[in-house]
């Protein structure tokens, strides 16, 4: 008696072969590959070469008096920022009071328990070249007693980073020494403090860096699981619309088929995205090749070094790593067998959209509920509670954020645990609703079936009239 799995590596090593072979495959790998490369260059470029950021200069009545700190230039620097911004636009009507190191404690304390939208404005500069920060920095500690003052700070801090070129070329004689200082990285960070003068860290909500870093991997997910379901479908649809599965079938049992379709789909998918990530790397090298910090050392894109930062990826570890990948692969294992299914609902090529729907709609909601969960967390609304681990383990959206919460250290290993636990559950349960319709549906021809179709025949026995 044959296995149900009997010929899944015939199947899988013919459709992996098919799928890398087409022209399809080969010119969007040439293409996405090439857009990968020139990249980091191009962003560098532009971003090199752009005009000053505009920045939102609403609530600024919130901000109360502007203490300014300047740990670099004995206040020469600070000096020059506060005529700047008494010169013109929405914070020259301010207070502004330069404090001096040895007054950092007494202010930082004033700030923290102000009721009146007091801000500490403090300028260092990081001389460690191995730090995510070398350079100038700039921090703006706001308090807790202010409602809205998180906005606010944030925008006063975004139109101080706008203005450091002009305030440091202001009080620099031109030298080669002035203008290595003048070509040196510059960032921004706004902290909140409580009454009791300690920072706030809120582990649930995301900072920029942390959102972009989940934006990629939520985008990178997409689409990834976008290429599969579509492979996974056109294959299917393909042989059905062709008769050529009527002769697979003789030798190959249904779940062998499917099963090997997936598989093969998956490694079509992680080829393409390794030749991807190899033209990243050369689009890194170059990028270092052409642009240099005045060091000599190669510029890196903030975007990489957020994703090679420790200070940012506090879960990057072994086994959180090994878990991550783990949830990868199961969650493309169970949309690929939900592709399969949608794909086995229609009998022609031209009805392959209306089949897919099923699929698509699928990995909207799980995409959609992440996007909306991370741009909450980003916001300063913390996580949604409880409702939190309905995002974590309901497996349609688990793909898009636990992972990268992992590497983040947002989330537990426990988590990323059960969310394993619950995919396998669930691709079990999948095989074995696929096992008991899915050669009913390869046989099937006639209007796309829906979604209630293919529960009645999952749970009742005989084939599709």
């Amino acid at each position: 008696m044959k296995s149900r799995f009997t010929g899944l590596a015939s199947v899988f090593k013919f459709a992996y072969i098919q799928s890398v072979k087409t022209k399809a495959f080969l010119i969007s790998m040439v293409v996405l590959m090439a857009i990968a490369f020139v990249a980091l260059p191009l962003t560098t470029a532009l971003t090199t070469s752009s005009d000053e950021e505009e920045v939102d200069e609403t609530k600024s009545e919130l901000i109360g008096t502007v203490y300014i700190e300047d740990n670099v230039f004995d206040g020469k620097l600070g000096q020059s920022i506060k005529d700047i911004l008494v010169a013109d636009g929405a914070y020259s009507l301010k207070e502004y009071a330069l404090v001096t190191e040895t007054e950092h404690d007494a202010v930082f304390e004033t700030v923290s328990k102000s009721e009146e939208g007091d801000v500490l404005l403090v300028i260092n500069f990081i001389e460690d070249q191995e730090d995510m920060s070398y350079g100038f920095d700039y921090v703006v500690y706001y308090g807790e007693n202010v409602e809205d003052l998180s906005d606010a700070a944030g925008n006063f801090s975004r139109y101080v980073d706008g203005k450091h070129v002009e305030a440091l070329s202001n009080i620099m004689i031109e030298s080669e020494e002035g203008a290595k200082l003048m070509s040196y990285n510059y960032i921004s960070e706004v902290v909140e403090v409580d009454v009791q003068g300690q920072v706030i860290e809120d582990k649930t909500g995301l900072g920029m860096t942390e959102y972009w870093v989940t934006y990629v991997f939520i985008m990178v997910g997409i689409f990834s699981i976008s290429i599969l379901g579509s492979k996974v479908a056109e294959q299917i649809v393909t042989e059905k619309s062709s008769k050529v599965i009527e002769y697979i079938m003789t030798s190959i049992r249904p779940m062998a088929l499917i099963t090997g379709k997936v598989l093969a789909s998956i490694a079509t998918v992680f080829t393409m995205l390794g030749g991807i990530l190899v033209a990243f790397v050369g689009s890194i090298i170059i990028n270092g090749s052409l642009f240099k910090n005045p060091d000599g050392s190669m510029v890196i894109p903030d975007v990489v070094q957020s994703l090679i930062n420790g200070e940012i990826l506090e879960g990057l570890n072994i086994a959180n790593v090994i878990v991550a990948v783990i949830i990868f692969m199961l969650s493309f294992v169970l949309y690929g067998f939900i592709a399969g299914i949608a794909g086995a609902t229609v009998s022609k090529v031209e009805e392959m959209a209306e089949g897919v729907k099923l699929f698509t709609f699928a990995m909207i909601i799980g995409a959609y509920v992440t996007l909306a969960y991370v741009l909450s967390a980003t916001m300063g609304f913390g996580d949604w509670g409880a409702a939190s681990y309905v995002v974590y383990f309901v497996p349609l959206s688990t793909v898009f954020i636990v992972p990268a919460y992992l590497l983040l250290g947002k989330i537990s290993l426990i988590i990323g645990l059960i969310s394993i636990a619950i995919l396998v559950v669930c691709i079990v349960a999948l095989m074995i609703f696929v096992s008991g319709i899915y050669e009913h549906l390869i046989y099937y021809s006639g209007a796309p079936l829906k979604f209630k179709d293919l529960l009645k025949l999952g749970t009742k026995k005989g084939g599709t009239k």
